[in-house]
Order: structure tokens, then C-alpha cells, then sequence
């Protein structure tokens, strides 16, 4: 909570709290979900995974382990053994906004995490594309509202679902960049 306040904020939104006591952030990734609570905070931390077999492993940037709606780069037999989060994030400014249709344990209809690290923003969303999209980095000091929100945007691609239809995700994406703009992604 201390260094990574993006990921317990996030993780304070995931499931129950049933489901909270049970689960695992590996889980949540693994499922490969688009909406997945954890894959944002983690994405705009640069997260990587480590997945393993008998004879080895190796390191996947988890900006490239969503290959699409419950598919991830995991091979026959791999197994994730751990999620590596860079030191050069910690104490980062962040935050974490998500929407769902009931408080506390509903999918996200979407969701928003940001960073902002020496000189840089990163933004990434949920909800919002066949995998959680990370958007470019951006220089942190020039930046400015609109060009997030444009980028956004076009690096989207949302759904009407029985969740909320796509005029509404693309409505919230807009509305969570200006909040976690507007907060400076203070923790």
C-alpha cells in the first residue's frame, strides 16, 4: 500500500470479499479477462510476467501476454510462477478508477489506471478492446487532457453489452482521464 497504492486500490475493487480472500492478482490476470481488475495497475506499472515449465521460463512483458478475450501467451504446461513489478515505479504517483453496474463485485463496465513516473504518463484501460489496452507513453510535463483523451480513443475499441453500450464506455474513458488528470494521480 505504501510503494504500489495503484494496485490496492484496484484489488479493493476485484470480486467480493469473499472472493477477495480467495483469489489470486495471477488469476485475474491469467483469466485474460478485458476487464480484468489487476491487468491496468499492472500495465501502467510495467509489469511483467514470469511463466515456467520443467525445463525453464521466461519473461513476458504483460503488455504482450493479452493476445485477445480469454487468451493469453502461455504455453502448453507454462504456469505463471510470479508477476515482477519494476522498483523504478515504486512510490509513483497513480490511481485507479473503475465503473460497474453494482458496487463491489460486478465486472467492470470500465476502467481506468495511471502513473506518472519521471516525466512520463502512462494510461492504460479496461473494458474497452478485446484485451486491456495500454495506451503510448506520454511526456508527463507537455501533456494535456484532450491529447490523452484522443489517443484514448482511437487505441479503443468498446461494445454494447448488456453492461453499457459503447457511447457510455467511450463517455466514462473521457470522464476517468479527467478525474485521474485533475488528482495529478496523487496516491
Amino acid at each position: 500500500n505504501k510503494h504500489f497504492p495503484v494496485l490496492v486500490k484496484a484489488a479493493k475493487t476485484l470480486g467480493s470479499y469473499q472472493l477477495r480472500n480467495r483469489a489470486t492478482v495471477v488469476g485475474n490476470i491469467c483469466n485474460a479477462s478485458p476487464a480484468a481488475d489487476m491487468a491496468g495497475p499492472l500495465l501502467v506499472l510495467g509489469a511483467s510476467v514470469l511463466a515456467g515449465n520443467e525445463s525453464g521460463g521466461r519473461e513476458i512483458l504483460l503488455k504482450d501476454f493479452f493476445l485477445g478475450v480469454k487468451k493469453n501467451a502461455l504455453e502448453i504446461g507454462e504456469f505463471v510462477k510470479a508477476i515482477k513489478v519494476p522498483a523504478y515505479f515504486r512510490d509513483a504517483k497513480s490511481g485507479y478508477i473503475k465503473a460497474s453496474r453494482i458496487k463491489g463485485h460486478d465486472l467492470g463496465i470500465c476502467n481506468v489506471a495511471m502513473c506518472r513516473v519521471n516525466g512520463t504518463l502512462k494510461v492504460s484501460i479496461g473494458s474497452c478492446a478485446i484485451t486491456p489496452v495500454l495506451l503510448p507513453d506520454f511526456d508527463s510535463i507537455k501533456i494535456n487532457n484532450k491529447l490523452v483523451i484522443d489517443t484514448a480513443l482511437k487505441s479503443i475499441n468498446p461494445i454494447d453489452d448488456i453492461r453499457g453500450s459503447k457511447d457510455y464506455r467511450e463517455h466514462l474513458v473521457k470522464v476517468f482521464i479527467n478525474r485521474l488528470l485533475a488528482k495529478g494521480n496523487s496516491h
